[in-house]
Parts: C-alpha cells; sequence; structure tokens
C-alpha cells in the first residue's frame, strides 16, 4: 500500500509501506530521480527502501531516509537542491552531514528540520522565503533560521510557516494579501509570530494559510478572491 504521496507543479511521487519510493509524471527537469528528462505516465520505482518521508516542490523532490539522510534530485536552477551541482540533477544525490526529521519542497526553496529541532533553508529569496534575514536572490549552501524548538514546516510559492514546540505559528517570506497572517503585507525576511498558541495542524497555500487550534476551530489569512 501507499503510505504517503506528494504532488510538484507537474509531478507526483509516492512512498510506498515497505519503504520504496515512485514517482511518475513531467521530467523535463530530472525531477523524477531517474537519470533523465523523459516524461513518465506510469509509475516507476525511484528508490527501492529505506524511505519513510518525502516532499515534491515546483520541479524538484526530496526523500528522507530511515536514517535521517536526505536524498535531493530535480531543478537546482536556485540552488534548492541545497548542493554546488549543475542546474539540474536527475540523480537522487545525498545532502552530505545532515540529517533531518522531515523535509519540505517549495516552489523554489526547500525547508528542513533537523534532528536537534532547528529550522534550515535553502534556494530562491525573491520574498525573503529563506527567512535568515538577508536579501538575496538565491542560496545555494543551507542556512540557519531557527536554532531548535522547531516542529514542523509548511511552505507554498514564496512564503512559510513553522510551529514551535509550544505549538505557536510564526511566518516569514512573501506577505502580499496578508498570507502569513501577521497584520501586514509587505515581506518578512526573518520569523514573525502569526499565533502565539496551541495549533494541532496547519497549512500554506499559494496565497492564503489555514491553521486548526487546539478546540478544533479553523482560521484562515490571504488572499480570498476565490474564496478560499
Amino acid at each position: 500500500g501507499v503510505k504517503k504521496g506528494a504532488a510538484g507543479h507537474s509531478h507526483s511521487i509516492f512512498l510506498k509501506v515497505d519503504g520504496s519510493v515512485w514517482g511518475m509524471g513531467k521530467n523535463d527537469q530530472g525531477q523524477l530521480g531517474d537519470d533523465n528528462v523523459t516524461d513518465r505516465g506510469d509509475p516507476f520505482q525511484i528508490i527501492g527502501s529505506g524511505a519513510v518521508d518525502l516532499d515534491a516542490g515546483n520541479g524538484h523532490s526530496m526523500v528522507v531516509m530511515d536514517d535521517g539522510r536526505v536524498l535531493v534530485f530535480g531543478n537546482n536552477k536556485f540552488g534548492q537542491l541545497g548542493t554546488a551541482e549543475a542546474l539540474y540533477q536527475p540523480n537522487p544525490q545525498l545532502l552530505p552531514s545532515f540529517k533531518v526529521s522531515s523535509a519540505v519542497a517549495s516552489e523554489n526553496t526547500s525547508y528542513f528540520v533537523d534532528l536537534n529541532g532547528s529550522l534550515w533553508s535553502v534556494g530562491c529569496d525573491w520574498d525573503g522565503e529563506l527567512g535568515n534575514g538577508a536579501v538575496t536572490h538565491s542560496v545555494s549552501n543551507l542556512v540557519k533560521v531557527v536554532d531548535g524548538n522547531v516542529t514542523a514546516v509548511r511552505s507554498m510559492w514564496n512564503h512559510a510557516l513553522y510551529r514551535d514546540v509550544n505549538g505557536s505559528i510564526l511566518g516569514f517570506g512573501d506577505a502580499h494579501y496578508g498570507r502569513l497572517g501577521t497584520g501586514t503585507s509587505s515581506d518578512l525576511h526573518s520569523p514573525a509570530m502569526v499565533y502565539d498558541g496551541n495549533i494541532t495542524s496547519f497549512a500554506a497555500g499559494n496565497e492564503h494559510s489555514a491553521m486548526v487550534l487546539s478546540d478544533g476551530s479553523l482560521w484562515t489569512m490571504g488572499r480570498n478572491y476565490l474564496g478560499q
């Protein structure tokens, strides 16, 4: 059976209960990790065993192995794979000397929570989505956003949200339409408090965000032109 699936811009990858990773869809940037750029209409195996988590971004993919190592492949134009390799990486590459509990692939940026609970980012930084306070176009080396106390991160497009050990939600990046929920529409290059309380789950959409409080209520923020 399937344990988890992830949908990128035009490709999908999924994790089976046996620890294998499979993929299908567009492959023009090597995002399926099969050493070519041929699109795949049927699921095929990328990794045989040992995977425990995965995510898919715009044109890149990431797989977390059972020992905490991370395999990355696909589009690396903005350094979002965290390697100094070519613009495209069609083979899964190991991030050296780095182990994580989770990995999130966003549009052209990637996020990792390491085994100590620290949050790291790499890739595009047009709107502050790296969250390290700098104003740069892109970074191909991992940068630390938060030192410890992070339990989960979510991202979509050019903004990111994360939950700390107290259950509070903080955010950074593109704040247009109020998608960060911080009361401003100006980009935030460093984390700011979104909600100081016990959040059980949360999600980042293209131009909006949502979170579920411990009382079961759903709260949303951001663009609403389609009623989202």
